[in-house]
């Protein structure tokens, strides 16, 4: 019984300490994409999956942030100063525009 009791204590502290070593991993750092002059700058971003990405709109027109397939990103019309944030988990590559002016292009590209 005490050496049940024993190997129980060992395997909660295991699973405790690796779970504080995942709660400890630094975050990936973030990144913004400012909206500037109808343009996405930097029109391609690389990052690792979990980064928070915020786009900045900085012209005096508002703009949208509007994956091309799919609904990864998705935006309201933002107006001048306001921000739209994502956090991409999946890695893979995400081709947006604004609705509002389709020739305004990026992309994200998320690797680990």
């Amino acid at each position: 019984m005490k050496l049940q009791l024993a190997a129980a204590a060992v395997a909660a502290a295991i699973g405790v300490a690796g779970f504080a070593d995942a709660a400890q991993a630094p975050a990936a750092p973030a990144k913004t994409v400012k909206i500037t002059m109808f343009k996405f700058q930097p029109r391609r971003l690389v990052v690792k999956p979990g980064a928070r990405i915020t786009w900045i709109n900085r012209d005096g027109d508002p703009h949208t942030v509007t994956s091309t397939k799919g609904r990864a990103l998705h935006s309201q019309a933002l107006d001048t100063g306001k921000r739209y944030s994502v956090v991409l988990r999946k890695p893979g590559t995400y081709n947006y525009l604004c609705k509002i002016h389709p020739f305004m292009h990026g992309v994200v590209v998320v690797r680990r």
